[in-house]
């Protein structure tokens, strides 16, 4: 660092170019010599006079001065590239050649270095921006400008996972804000989550502890004890101005550190504890367990997926059952805990989750769980761990977990003396039947799931009547909360195909892989069934609704009577209305600018929307799949509730067919699935079945349609049988 007119600035080095330049640059300026290095100042032509002896000499001499300063402002190791430069302008243009390239292979660096930047989740979301923007500046040198939506997009991109709710709220706007919008917004997020407090334990609760051999460390010393001089150390604390080697701070030491004498406090009355109640057995007519607590199971609220080390639980146990992903009935079994009290293992099984160990992802599974719904806390043995042949480890502000091969697989963070792990659950195999329709039907809602089953408006779905829907992350991601439409009119029609609403959607950011942008809807206003059409352009709008007018007529044996739509252009066209005057089909626009007119239409695009969001959040398909989740969406709300029918207890495709559908063969939208190879030409020996992902129905009965990856391609099939899991998406980008 150097020091200019008392200003400092750091020296030049291959790694803070841009920041030195700046830097150098005021300072050249503040000392008139700016106009030498960049040259605007030429050096005087020599003729021979007095005056002018005494300009040429002057301006050698500040053009030396403006050199001097930059040298002086380059790290040692840099100077040897430009020892050889006469001028202060002869020294700027080689460091300019330096380190400000132009050419391709530059800008294709920069430009990669944007595109697949990526803030870590312990990295400061101000230094993360700030580099960001620095590529970006860095760029506009190079005259590559970034349109701002993509520049938005590439912020987003660049920010953690942790942060996916936040992306997809904004991702989910009309539209994206600007780079500049953005950055307040993350920057506020991380602020807002930066002052959310940590789970903490209250001093007054008692914590999960190791055995008492295990802290020797941590033995009472008496905080009073005499020092040197045979005082007291209470009335010598404002000679102490030392660093904590305990808590970190500057105005006391060790000795006299309030927060350590607390721990030590509540560590000894622990281990009094400990010895209490350490081996208390539980016994039952059928079966004997010895668990061994040092804990109060009271001290800490509720937390479903948080799990505490415990050194005196001879047994895993865990009270969320849907943490599950194996498990088994067993025999009463009970347990005395340290409160005096008993509790019921009602089931035994495996628990698999992940945990974040430094930014990996590591898989746990504990082996034989008991199921305690009582339970106010998960625990994890460590007696079983290390049983295992894992090491495990405590310091002062965690405990990690290290498998045979030296690998650390579970890091447990100390908070007051009790370690703790947080799950991160993604999805278990053992779910409550409603759940399982609930993904199946696109995360409807639980009261028309209920009433499906419950008025027999279809056949094939079967749940438990008391079962409830947890709380779904994808219905908290997919489904927004936005102002309401007006409240459409009571009177409807009660004739089929008496109006037909219309409504275009569109266009979306990325291709399907039908190739398409759009999609355009037309809805029955009695049945309120829906139809759906793919498109490529708006053009093809039209193209649709002859398409969609010639199925449905011949379907049902009568003929459209009325078209609502919006004012959109590609409803327009004197070809298209005198069309529908030669048909008898009577025309209805709402005004201008006014959708809620069209509510009927753009309330069932919405809904549409937000169930493929769910679907595709569901399954992880790229979105490239948009259309196929629309699709499905369909498919499956023309078999739901609606209140758009004046016989609530009807679905649109009874109202519209005459007759009840069947669910039973409903299936996850994003599966795994093996579908029959009927080839002819396939071999003896050759697999039997095509491994596809399944992504929604066809028209005709019962026919599933796959997406085959190995082939690219889309194909449907009756003979398919479903794995209850969702395939590594990676392979369908």
């Amino acid at each position: 660092m150097i020091m200019a007119s008392n200003i400092a600035i750091e020296r030049l080095s291959k790694d803070n170019y841009d920041c030195w330049k700046l830097q150098i640059e005021a300072i050249l300026v503040k000392n008139d010599h700016w106009n030498f290095v960049t040259g605007a100042q030429p050096k005087p032509e020599v003729t021979g006079d007095e005056d002018n002896a005494t300009a040429v000499a002057k301006w050698i001499s500040d053009d030396q001065k403006a050199k001097a300063d930059i040298i002086l402002s380059i790290h040692p190791l840099e100077l040897s590239q430009i020892k050889n430069c006469k001028t202060s302008h002869e020294l700027w243009t080689k460091l300019q050649n330096i380190y400000e390239s132009k050419g391709p292979a530059r800008k294709a660096t920069l430009l990669k270095q944007l595109l697949f930047t990526k803030m870590s989740d312990s990295k400061n979301m101000n230094e993360h921006i700030n580099e960001f923007f620095m590529l970006v500046d860095k760029l506009k040198e190079m005259e590559i400008e970034i349109a701002n939506d993509l520049l938005t997009i590439l912020l987003l991109n660049s920010i953690p996972e942790s942060y996916e709710n936040f992306r997809i709220a904004i991702e989910s706007r009309d539209e994206l804000p600007s780079p500049e919008t953005l950055k307040i917004k993350l920057i506020e997020e991380a602020n807002a989550r930066k002052n959310k407090e940590i789970p903490t334990f209250h001093d007054s609760q008692r914590a999960l502890y190791t055995e008492k051999k295990k802290y020797e460390h941590y033995k009472q010393t008496e905080s009073r004890q005499p020092d040197a001089d045979g005082k007291r150390n209470r009335n010598n604390n404002h000679k102490f101005k030392l660093k904590c080697n305990y808590c970190g701070i500057f105005v006391h030491k060790a000795s006299i550190c309030r927060k350590k004498q607390e721990n030590k406090n509540l560590m000894l009355n622990n281990n009094k504890s400990f010895k209490n109640n350490s081996a208390m057995i539980a016994e039952t007519n059928e079966t004997k367990l010895k668990v061994i607590f040092d804990t109060v199971l009271s001290c800490v609220d509720s937390q479903r997926n948080i799990f505490c080390l415990d050194s005196g639980a001879t047994s895993h146990m865990c009270f969320n059952e849907h943490l599950f992903t194996e498990i088994n009935p067993i025999d009463d079994t009970y347990v005395k805990l340290a409160v005096d009290k008993t509790v019921k293992a009602i089931a035994k099984g495996t628990v698999t989750f992940d945990v974040l160990v430094g930014n990996e992802t590591k898989g746990i599974t504990l082996q034989n769980v008991l199921y305690i719904p009582e339970l106010k806390n998960n625990l994890i043995s460590i007696s079983k761990v290390t049983a295992n042949n894992f090491t495990v480890k405590f310091q002062r502000n965690h405990a990690s977990v290290i498998n045979s091969k030296n690998e650390t697989v579970l890091i447990a963070k100390r908070e007051k003396g009790l370690y703790y792990v947080t799950a991160i659950v993604e999805s278990v195999s053992i779910v409550k039947e409603i759940e399982q329709w609930h993904q199946k039907f696109g995360h409807l809602n639980e009261k028309d799931l209920k009433k499906l089953q419950a008025q027999n408006m279809v056949y094939g779905m079967n749940f438990k009547p008391n079962d409830t829907l947890t709380d779904c992350k994808v219905c908290i991601q997919g489904k927004q909360t936005a102002t309401p439409f007006s409240k459409e009119p009571k009177t409807r029609s009660s004739q089929l195909l008496s109006v037909i609403h219309s409504d275009l959607c569109g266009p979306m950011r990325i291709e399907s892989i039908g190739r398409s942008f759009y999609f355009a809807t037309f809805i029955d206003d009695c049945s309120r069934f829906v139809h759906v059409y793919f498109l490529k352009s708006k053009d093809e709008v039209k193209s649709a609704f002859l398409e969609f007018k010639a199925y449905i007529e011949n379907k049902l044996n009568c003929k459209i009577k009325t078209l609502r739509t919006d004012q959109g252009l590609e409803y327009v066209g004197p070809n298209f209305d005198h069309y529908l005057v030669k048909n008898g089909i009577k025309r209805e626009r709402t005004c201008a600018y006014t959708p809620q007119m069209n509510g009927i239409a753009e309330r069932e695009n919405r809904t549409l929307v937000n169930m493929a969001r769910c679907l595709l959040l569901q399954s992880g398909l790229p979105m490239k799949f948009w259309a196929e989740a629309i699709n499905c969406a369909v498919f499956i709300r023309n078999r739901c509730p609606t209140r758009g029918l004046q016989d609530e207890n009807q679905t649109p495709f009874q109202k519209l067919f005459g007759k009840k559908p069947t669910v039973k063969h409903f299936q996850t939208f994003g599966q795994k699935a093996f579908a029959l190879n009927k080839q002819p030409q396939k071999g003896k020996f050759d697999a039997r079945s095509t491994e596809c992902i399944f992504i929604g129905y066809s028209d005709e009965n019962r026919v599933y349609r796959l997406f085959d990856s190995q082939a690219n391609k889309v194909i449907t099939s009756r003979d398919v049988k479903f794995k209850n899991e969702f395939e590594n998406t990676s392979n369908y980008e």
